[in-house]
């Protein structure tokens, strides 16, 4: 399946092709669970439907962590092995037991040492009515760093083997060590942590690079995101930026030197292609840029779109890839709103909490002669209009607003995890055609994907810097509370087709395929709070449609309101 919006060489195989991700974990301190069961899986990360935020990301301990290739590489499969695990429980759910199966079993095959995927496989076993294989299958979990016995023996999917003297001695095995460990430990904090892993070590950022490893990588099954972490030096190696004699950059090297704008020091640089479209470092000099270990490379974490990774730093990043031949090809944006496992919306969502603003060009997806195939707009990334090297003047736009923030602003933002709407607020703000509050609440300010002409960076840099802690504005939080929605088969055809495309804090979207003539669907603002306790208002706009056949009707409060639709 082509990648790349241009051929970008891969490492370890020509072409640009996408090879098939396989890795592997940290020997001895694998992966508590992946999910307590194969049944429960989807409890952790929050999917199409859900509004939940991410599990906040815990601070690194310091512990020494001894790693092997193999225990590194098994520890970057693991977005892999999550996603190939939640196909597994879809074919459960269709009564395909054999073709669930089938992808455990060559899981365990390709990672014999993550005992979660034994747990797994047992859980099948259960649901076949294979109670001696999965007794087998259990004890190879402890075998191999499973530790998720007790809850097991609860659920009521292993109640038919409760009471077996070798699931009673996996639970006690595990009692045992639990209170072994407890007695050793010289950290009672670790202890007292939900799961019993070591925590990585958190890599020093030096010369400008932060490397990601397994030394310095936890997997999070809750958010299912592999999590590097990483300390910085005291103080920055460098300029903000180069003095390139223009308004935007002398503003924002004044106000650095008087001490008002915080600069780029602990923000974090992930470029996605391999260097095919990547921001220089001599550009900003503060910024650190991120590389990855050979096995993380292997394992293409590193490579297109970010859906496997969240840094617990201020990130800026960029992939200058696309998927360009096959029926599915598609720009990372378009292919991040349609993933079929429909985890992709909820995983931009999680960047953008997390501080992560991601830049990818729109490819074909967009553009005259073309039109926009986008299904949805959101606000957690930005597009840019164009192919490779069209993501580069938005980098460079983000990363000076991100070095213009004051300080405290800055620190703020990063505390309420706002930098992303924050800086999406203050680019599209400043844009040349938005010069005035109604242009920001019109269609000038949120295209579908942007133009590299429209950026004004002194605007950008002025505005980012005018910013206090008590000017921080809120991130709007909706909900759907009633809505027309068809059914299949009656309404419109196509099995397992939903109208339902996504539903985010921050952005819901649906795609019409009833044959009704109008719809109807009201949604709730109301759970958007202010940073600083302040009184809110609302706007409800059009932003593309026919005004004819949009009807927009807010309350009286402006907090909800119903969207009613005619077919265009």
């Amino acid at each position: 399946m082509p990648y790349a919006c241009l051929p970008v060489p891969r490492a370890g195989g020509g072409g640009d092709s996408l090879r098939p991700i396989h890795s592997r974990s940290v020997r001895g301190v694998a992966p508590r669970r992946l999910f307590a069961a194969l049944v429960l899986l989807g409890a952790g990360l929050a999917g199409p439907g859900a509004a939940a935020d991410p599990a906040p990301l815990p601070r690194p301990v310091p512990v020494t962590i001894a790693i092997d290739p193999a225990a590194e590489a098994d520890l970057f499969a693991m977005p892999r092995i999550a996603e190939e695990t939640r196909g597994a429980l879809d074919r459960v759910r269709a009564g395909n037991l054999d073709g669930a199966a089938r992808i455990l079993d060559a899981l365990v095959a390709l990672h014999p040492d993550i005992g979660l995927l034994y747990a797994n496989r047992a859980t099948l076993f259960m649901l076949q009515g294979e109670r001696q294989a999965a007794l087998a299958s259990l004890e190879a979990a402890g075998a191999h760093g499973f530790d998720g016995f007790a809850d097991l023996a609860t659920d009521p999917l292993f109640a038919g083997i409760a009471g077996d003297p070798r699931l009673a001695a996996l639970i006690a095995a595990e009692t045992k060590d639990a209170a072994l460990i407890a007695t050793e430990t010289e950290d009672a904090a670790l202890i007292a942590a939900e799961t019993k892993e070591a925590a990585p070590v958190a890599a020093r950022v030096d010369a400008g690079m932060a490397l990601v490893s397994g030394a310095n990588t936890r997997w999070n099954p809750a958010s299912e995101r592999l999590e590097p972490r990483f300390s910085f030096p005291a103080k920055p190696a460098g300029a903000v930026v180069p003095n390139h004699g223009t308004a935007a950059s002398d503003i924002l090297r004044e106000h650095y030197r008087r001490g008002r704008a915080a600069g780029n020091l602990g923000d974090l640089y992930d470029n996605r292609d391999r260097g095919h479209s990547a921001l220089e470092a001599s550009a900003h000099p503060q910024l650190a840029h991120i590389a990855y270990s050979a096995a993380a490379r292997a394992a293409d974490v590193d490579y297109g779109l970010n859906d496997r990774l969240l840094f617990g730093q201020v990130t800026l990043g960029n992939s200058s890839t696309a998927i360009t031949g096959g029926a599915t090809w598609r720009s990372l944006p378009r292919l991040a709103l349609t993933k079929p496992d429909g985890t992709g919306p909820m995983r931009l969502w999680q960047n953008a909490s997390a501080n992560a603003l991601y830049v990818y060009p729109a490819h074909k997806d967009y553009g005259e002669g073309i039109g926009d195939l986008f299904p949805a707009n959101t606000p957690y990334l930005i597009v840019s209009h164009g192919s490779s090297g069209s993501d580069k003047p938005f980098l460079e736009a983000a990363a000076m607003i991100l070095a213009a923030y004051r300080p405290d602003t800055k620190t703020r933002l990063a505390q309420e995890g706002l930098i992303v709407p924050m800086t999406q607020m203050v680019f599209r703000r400043s844009l040349q055609n938005v010069r005035s509050r109604d242009d920001y609440f019109s269609a000038a300010a949120h295209p579908a994907a942007f133009e590299a002409y429209d950026i004004n960076l002194a605007r950008m840099v002025s505005l980012a810097n005018s910013i206090k802690p008590g000017d921080i504005p809120p991130q709007v939080r909706l909900r759907v509370t009633a809505e027309d929605l068809g059914t299949e088969g009656v309404d419109y055809f196509g099995q397992g087709f939903s109208e339902q495309l996504y539903d985010t804090p921050a952005a819901i979207a649906r795609i019409w395929r009833s044959k009704a003539w109008s719809r109807e669907i009201s949604l709730s603002a109301a759970e958007t709070t202010d940073p600083n306790g302040r009184d809110l208002s609302f706007e409800w706009r059009l932003l593309a449609g026919d005004p004819e056949h949009v009807r927009i009707t807010p309350s009286k409060d402006g907090r909800t309101a119903i969207i009613s639709l005619d077919w265009h």
